[in-house]
């Protein structure tokens, strides 16, 4: 016979990890940090791809309430320069006043991104780098240089200007397609787009 009654166990409580320690830990020092400066804090650590901007969306809109402010404490070897555009719109939707603090660096698409702020915070270690927009090209799997493959297409124009264009050349330039080198000259334009 069945018992119809039912009941509702209480799952046992999961010892804490020493990820989830680290985690409690950091976000201590993050509610440290927004006390101290009377702003909300927002981290992005690691490439600035594809979901960055919805996660930054995310973290941004979860907030029950916006301070004037937001310091963004950022280390990123860059990304994609169309998601830090997005990010930048994003922020600039809640905060008058945004502030970016290198502890590391901010290359590429970060050092676009931190541009976009009122201050940028670094000491004697921390650099921005040199903006070279990065795209997903097929058949790779992490975002690869445009202005690479720009450089390297100016360089067969001039050699055959020259006169100087090899068989070789020839098939790597074929291997070029038009689209997008001009998907490639977009994406350049706007990492340097005031």
């Amino acid at each position: 016979m069945a018992d119809d009654s039912t009941t509702t166990a209480i799952p046992p409580k999961q010892p804490d990890t020493s990820s989830s320690i680290a985690i409690k830990w950091l976000h201590s020092k993050l509610v440290e940090i927004e006390d101290h400066t009377c702003m909300d804090a927002l981290t992005i650590f690691g490439p600035i791809t594809e979901t960055v901007d919805h996660r930054v969306r995310l973290a941004i809109e979860s907030l029950p309430n916006h301070r004037n402010g937001l310091l963004v404490i950022i280390d990123t070897p860059g990304g994609i320069v169309e998601v830090a555009e997005r990010i930048v719109t994003t922020i600039r939707h809640y905060y008058k006043e945004v502030k970016f603090l290198i502890p590391d660096k901010a290359m590429s698409a970060g050092t676009v991104l931190v541009m976009s702020g009122d201050a940028i915070l670094m000491d004697h270690f921390s650099c921005l780098g040199p903006v070279d927009p990065q795209l997903y090209i097929e058949g790779k799997p992490i975002p690869t240089s445009v202005l690479s493959y720009l450089e390297q297409y100016e360089r067969f124009v001039q050699k055959s200007m020259e006169g100087t264009l090899t068989s070789a050349d020839l098939v790597l330039l074929q291997k070029l397609d038009a689209a997008d080198l001009r998907q490639y000259e977009l994406a350049a334009e706007l990492s340097v787009r005031p």
